[in-house]
C-alpha cells in the first residue's frame, strides 16, 4: 500500500470519526492539499450521517472509492462509472437504518419478554414455596396426629361413631362408620369453652368412603373446653347448630 493509499484509508477513518484528535488534524492538513483524498472524505461523510438522517442529500461516491471497494470485493471486475450529476440511490441507507431500528425493537421486546418471564417465574416460585410450606405443615400435623392417636398415654372418650382423643393439650375426633351426610351438607364439630355461655363452631369435615374421619379440634388448649358436639350442617358451616347434634360429649 502506497503512502497515498494510506491517506485514503485515513480519510475514510476521519469520515466515521475513528481517528484521535492529533491524527484527525494531520489528515485534515493533507485533505487541504489533495483533491482525491478530499473527494474520498466528501463522499463518505454524508453516508455516516445518513444512518440517523436518511433524508440527507447524498453525494455520489467518488469513482476512486468505488474502485477501491470493488478491488476488495471482486478483484479484476470492471467498474461501471455513474453518469455525471447522477445521485447515488439512498434506499440502501434507509434499509440499514430500518434494520438497525428493527434490531433495537427486537432487542427491547426480547428484554421485556425476559423480564416478564422472570416475573412470572418468581410468582410461580413464591406460589410453589407457599404450597410446599402448607404441605410441610400438613405433614407435620398428620405425623403428630398419628403419634397422639396411637399413644398409650392418650385420654380417650367414646362417642357415637368414634371417640374423642386428647393428649398434651391437643384434641381430635377419631370417627368411623359414619354415613355420608345429605347432599349439600357436611359434618361440623362444636366446642364449649370453659366459662362460656354458648357452644362455638369448630371444624367442618366429611368422612371418606369407608366412613372414617380424623378431625383436629384443638392444637394446644383442649383443657379449656368442657363439651364437644357434632351435627350436620350446610356446606360452609353454621354459626350455631341448625340440626340436632348426633352427640354431645362432656369433658368434665
Amino acid at each position: 500500500m502506497s503512502e497515498h493509499d494510506a491517506y485514503l484509508d485515513d480519510a475514510a477513518a476521519l469520515a466515521i470519526g475513528a481517528l484521535s484528535p492529533a491524527e484527525a488534524e494531520r489528515v485534515r492538513s493533507h485533505l487541504a492539499t489533495c483533491e482525491e483524498c478530499r473527494a474520498e472524505y466528501t463522499a463518505l461523510a454524508p453516508l455516516v450521517g445518513a444512518i440517523s438522517a436518511p433524508e440527507a442529500d447524498l453525494a455520489p461516491p467518488s469513482p476512486l472509492l468505488r474502485e477501491r471497494i470493488m478491488a476488495q470485493v471482486a478483484p479484476g471486475a470492471k467498474v461501471r462509472s455513474l453518469p455525471r450529476n447522477t445521485r447515488a440511490p439512498a434506499w440502501p441507507l434507509y434499509l440499514v437504518a430500518a434494520a438497525s431500528f428493527v434490531a433495537a425493537l427486537v432487542s427491547t421486546f426480547n428484554l421485556a419478554t425476559t423480564r416478564e418471564s422472570m416475573n412470572q417465574m418468581k410468582t410461580r416460585v413464591v406460589a410453589l414455596q407457599r404450597r410446599v410450606d402448607s404441605l410441610t405443615h400438613s405433614l407435620q400435623n398428620a405425623q403428630m396426629a398419628a403419634i397422639d392417636l396411637t399413644s398409650a398415654d392418650a385420654t380417650r372418650m367414646p362417642v357415637h361413631h368414634g371417640e374423642i382423643v386428647m393428649r398434651h393439650g391437643r384434641m381430635y375426633l377419631a370417627m368411623h362408620d359414619m354415613p355420608m351426610p345429605p347432599r349439600g351438607h357436611v359434618y361440623q364439630a362444636w366446642v364449649m369453652p370453659r366459662g362460656g355461655k354458648k357452644i362455638e363452631p369448630s371444624a367442618t369435615f366429611m368422612p371418606d368412603r369407608d366412613g372414617v374421619a380424623v378431625v383436629p379440634i384443638a392444637e394446644h388448649n383442649a383443657g379449656s373446653m368442657t363439651e364437644v358436639a357434632v351435627s350436620v350442617e350446610p356446606v360452609g358451616g353454621s354459626k350455631q347448630p341448625t340440626t340436632k347434634p348426633m352427640f354431645v360429649a362432656s369433658l368434665e
